[in-house]
């Protein structure tokens, strides 16, 4: 279960040390009768054997692998063949905005409080030269009423659109190819020379000219390719 990146908990130990003692019994060979699966016994379990309880950090389990083998192939490739001007990498981050710091400076014990969870999705941007394009914020509310009826997202200073969750849709997603479009035509680039890779798929988007003159979208092992 380690190895598949599944949970495990004490009680799913014991559980299947007991079903393993059961069947020991039904194959001829049982435990000793004042054997028992108890806290105890875990505990020295574990202890003989390295196991302990940590939290499980990032999200490596959750990786494409093939994902992953492709832009480890075709990646150098592509690299050299556009130039590192020309080669882009995307990433979203959460940024939850209402949180307070989890840490303080305290006399005594203080109880903590129900961390906000009020966020939004932020897409950055950036070449493997290092030139930085604009921040794409992806919030809930298709007009936020704390900024007013005149309020267009260009007043934020950075590009801005919505989604239910604030998290990354496929219309989000189209929103901001256009507008890494019309940046890379802005910067002087020549689009057709451009590609991107998104590090939340790790798969590579690049644009290129079709047979009836407009750009089309493609991805080496992503289903969410365009």
């Amino acid at each position: 279960m380690e190895a598949k990146g599944a949970p495990l908990s004490d009680d799913i130990i014991l559980a299947k040390a007991q079903a393993l003692g059961a069947s020991l019994g039904q194959a001829g060979t049982p435990l000793p009768s004042n054997f028992k699966f108890s806290l105890d016994w875990l505990n020295r379990f574990k202890r003989s054997r390295g196991i302990s309880f940590q939290p499980q950090h990032g999200e490596a389990q959750g990786a494409d692998l093939n994902s992953v083998a492709n832009i480890r192939r075709y990646g150098p490739i592509l690299i050299e063949h556009f130039g590192i001007d020309h080669s882009h990498n995307m990433d979203e981050t959460g940024l939850f905005w209402k949180r307070l710091p989890s840490r303080s400076l305290v006399t005594r014990k203080r109880a903590g409080r129900k961390l906000a969870k009020d966020r939004f999705t932020l897409c950055v941007t950036t070449s493997a030269s290092g030139n930085k394009f604009p921040l794409l914020a992806i919030g809930k509310a298709k007009r936020p009423r704390c900024f007013g009826k005149k309020w267009v997202p260009s007043n934020i200073g950075i590009p801005y659109t919505n989604s239910t969750k604030a998290w990354q849709t496929g219309e989000t997603f189209t929103h901001f190819l256009h507008l890494f479009a019309s940046w890379v035509e802005t910067a002087g680039e020549e689009l057709y020379y451009s590609w991107i890779t998104l590090a939340r798929t790790s798969a590579p988007i690049t644009r290129r000219p079709s047979p009836n003159g407009y750009a089309t979208w493609g991805a080496m092992g992503s289903s969410g390719a365009m």
